[in-house]
């Protein structure tokens, strides 16, 4: 008897799940029927449209991850924060007064050699930005030139003995 009763049970919700079917199919007829001759019919759900693009959310993403490098201050060594206060100086005159000893002569040779716009950008980026692109690292500058990018030597010296800086005279001066 348990096996007639789980056949007539299994059937029954067969017959239950066809029949709503055809109603859902007859409902959806008479719906187009009637929206064909100005009655309406029921409403189709609206379904969401987004608010935001798949760019908008990449740009407050790239915006976000900016601002966090930018603020990273507890992961930057001494040379980040000597490249940092030697971009953030008001002038050449409070620039050498910036320590460079963390730097190496290649980095320090690259630092000298940055113009105005570059060192602009090194201190809008923030500390964690100058400590990457003096190690010759994806900093997020576009542009700016890595420290082996430049040879060594050119306008500058180092004097080995003094540990100081000396310009040399380039060819302008002969």
């Amino acid at each position: 008897m348990g096996v007639l009763r789980n056949i007539a049970v299994a059937l029954a919700s067969a017959l239950t799940a066809v029949w709503r079917t055809v109603g859902d199919v007859f409902k959806g007829f008479r719906n187009d029927v009637a929206r064909l001759l100005g009655r309406g019919g029921e409403q189709v759900p609206v379904t969401y449209v987004p608010e935001t693009s798949v760019s908008d959310v990449l740009d407050e993403f790239r915006d976000r991850h900016a601002r966090e490098m930018a603020t990273d201050h507890a992961h930057v060594g001494d040379v980040g924060r000597a490249v940092y206060q030697y971009a953030a100086a008001e002038g050449p005159d409070v620039r050498c007064a910036v320590d460079l000893s963390p730097l190496s002569p290649t980095q320090t040779d690259w630092l000298l050699g940055l113009r105005d716009d570059d060192l602009a950008r090194l201190t809008k980026a923030g500390p964690r930005a100058c400590e990457l692109a003096a190690r010759g690292k994806r900093s997020g500058l576009v542009g700016l030139p890595m420290p082996e990018d430049r040879p060594s030597g050119q306008g500058v010296v180092r004097a080995e003995d003094r540990g100081d800086l000396i310009l040399s005279p380039g060819p302008a001066f002969a």
